[in-house]
């Protein structure tokens, strides 16, 4: 490379790049084991984080893209090693290594090592496609307007032929050409219409909850009440809503006499549920054992 085309301010500018770059990349590096280590020990758990995910957003402010890649390859890792020691010595980069996380294993870990190291991204890609169709697009949304995204997935043959004969369904109801964002938003619509208690809250239809006797009526106010959303406070202070995996919780516990009312429940999610029930399980077992 002839830098002596470059004038001394380029030349200054063209040394900074590379210094800075090449300390990024041993950040990167450090990231990484950090994160494996921590998603490894779950410490994250006893500060009030449900996931290792939650702990790297909120605490460690990274971008969904480095976290996913930073687990991906920490947890691919444990099972072949060499992934992050290809890593560290700089045979390839993290995106490299996080791409090649989904068809690596201990058997032909040489092969795809070899390929990260030789080939170009859009190479490897094409590579990975050919191992593992499923991967062969990214899943991702991106805002295209201030309200409007643009949604990518690969699907297979039969989810693509369900579409169709939803979409064909969806066409002779409207007496009109059906896109697939409109057969896609109401076959959502009619899912979670039925199977969401948000919705079924909100037309206050009468349904037997899954793990107690709570009324229903108290059901679907809380769930309006708290979109079921968890309502536990993370250790930074903020809301954890996640929506997955939630249950009803009674603040005070049936066994000291808590109602089944919309003021003594709350939506958690499991980890927070878990968290909150753990201490009164411990007590319970040391009077059990001193009894």
């Amino acid at each position: 490379m002839d830098l002596s085309t470059l004038s001394l301010a380029e030349r200054s500018l063209h040394y900074l790049a590379v210094e800075k770059s090449k300390k990024y990349r041993f950040a990167e590096v450090e990231l990484l084991r950090i994160v494996a280590a921590v998603d490894h020990s779950k410490f994250f758990k006893k500060l009030g984080f449900a996931s290792c995910y939650a702990y790297c957003e909120k605490v460690l402010q990274l971008s969904e893209y480095m976290i996913c890649a930073l687990t991906a390859v920490a947890r691919k890792s444990r099972e072949v090693p060499e992934l992050q020691e290809g890593l560290e010595k700089g045979r390839f980069t993290l995106a490299k290594a996080a791409r090649i996380a989904c068809v690596i294993t201990p058997e032909n870990k040489h092969e795809w090592l070899e390929k990260a190291e030789q080939l170009t991204k859009a190479m490897l890609e094409k590579e990975i496609a050919k191992a593992n169709p499923k991967m062969a697009v990214h899943e991702r949304a991106t805002y295209v307007a201030e309200d409007r995204l643009k949604l990518e997935l690969g699907v297979d043959e039969a989810t693509m032929e369900l579409l169709r004969r939803a979409q064909d369904l969806l066409s002779s109801k409207k007496q009109a050409a059906a896109s697939f964002e409109d057969t896609l938003h109401a076959s959502l619509l009619a899912y979670l219409e039925k199977h969401d208690p948000l919705e079924k809250a909100k037309r206050q239809r009468k349904s037997k909850p899954d793990t107690s006797d709570i009324p229903a009526s108290e059901v679907h106010a809380v769930n309006l009440r708290d979109k079921g959303q968890c309502q536990a406070r993370n250790p930074d202070g903020s809301l954890c809503l996640s929506r997955r995996w939630t249950h009803l919780h009674h603040k005070k516990p049936r066994a000291e006499g808590g109602a089944h009312t919309m003021e003594n429940l709350i939506t958690l999610c499991q980890f927070h549920h878990q968290q909150i029930h753990r201490p009164a399980q411990a007590r319970q077992n040391a009077e059990a054992e001193t009894s």
